[in-house]
């Protein structure tokens, strides 16, 4: 039997007008049947469901879940996205530990163009400030209860706090928060942030009073910025020999006969 003769008619012209759209009906109809019903009456669908697309994680959940060597190496990329960065605002950033790093990263990129180095000091200042909370209550097993007032987010919202702030306030005790809002609106101030900012140190300076000596915060200050990191011994050592060199550049100035006459 030849290929030809076996065929079967088949082409579009031995197909009766009408015929395409009919057998399309009947297969959505068979579908339809064939369709198991759910609980609430709706039919679901006939075809197994693809697999639900995997949930995009946040950018907080992102660099939560980063090691410590792996946040270093997102701040290096962080840095090169801003460009406009001094060298100053550069090296207080490298300086900082993985918890500094992971509240200041987590926020996203800057968003004040005309003021990166100033918007970035004020994470780093925030972030700090936090940083040294975490670990003192770690140190010494103190946990307060935590829990967002609602007054506190009313209070956010209507003082536009920047969003690293208004979280460290959101993270913070009642007593805390209780004192930030009691002390009224910030509407009027040039930088409600960095108010806000003063009142949160202001009101756990008070409560540190209760605390023990082992417990309070102790912030290393070195050359106009917080170091926390690896790097912060070796940044004393050279902001104390740098001093020591001043002293002696003093001395040796005091003790020229030149300038005792």
């Amino acid at each position: 039997m030849s290929l030809e003769s076996s065929q079967m008619p088949t082409s579009s012209a031995a197909v009766e007008p009408g015929s395409a759209e009919e057998a399309t009906n009947a297969l959505q109809a068979l579908l339809k049947r064939s369709a198991p019903v759910t609980e609430d009456g709706s039919e679901a669908n006939s075809v197994a469901d693809e697999p639900a697309a995997k949930k995009q994680k946040s950018l907080k959940e992102q660099v939560e879940e980063l090691s410590d060597e792996q946040l270093k190496e997102e701040a290096e990329k962080w840095i090169e996205r801003h460009p406009g960065l001094d060298s100053k605002a550069v090296e207080a950033l490298r300086a900082q530990s993985g918890f500094e790093l992971r509240v200041v990263l987590r926020h996203g990129d800057l968003t004040d163009k005309e003021s990166p180095n100033k918007e970035i000091m004020g994470r780093i200042r925030v972030a700090v400030d936090w940083g040294h909370q975490e670990r003192s209550r770690q140190q010494s097993g103190f946990r307060e209860e935590t829990e967002v007032l609602p007054e506190t987010e009313e209070f956010i919202k209507e003082n536009e706090l920047d969003e690293v702030l208004a979280d460290y306030l959101r993270h913070t005790d009642k007593f805390v928060q209780k004192e930030v809002v009691i002390q009224g609106s910030l509407r009027g101030c040039r930088n409600p942030s960095a108010v806000c900012f003063t009142r949160i140190r202001d009101a756990r300076s008070s409560q540190e009073q209760c605390l023990p000596a082992s417990a309070r915060a102790k912030p290393n200050t070195l050359g106009g910025f917080v170091a926390t990191g690896p790097m912060g011994e070796q940044m004393q050592r050279e902001q104390q020999l740098k001093q020591q060199q001043q002293m002696m550049m003093m001395q040796q100035t005091m003790m020229n006969p030149i300038m005792k006459r």
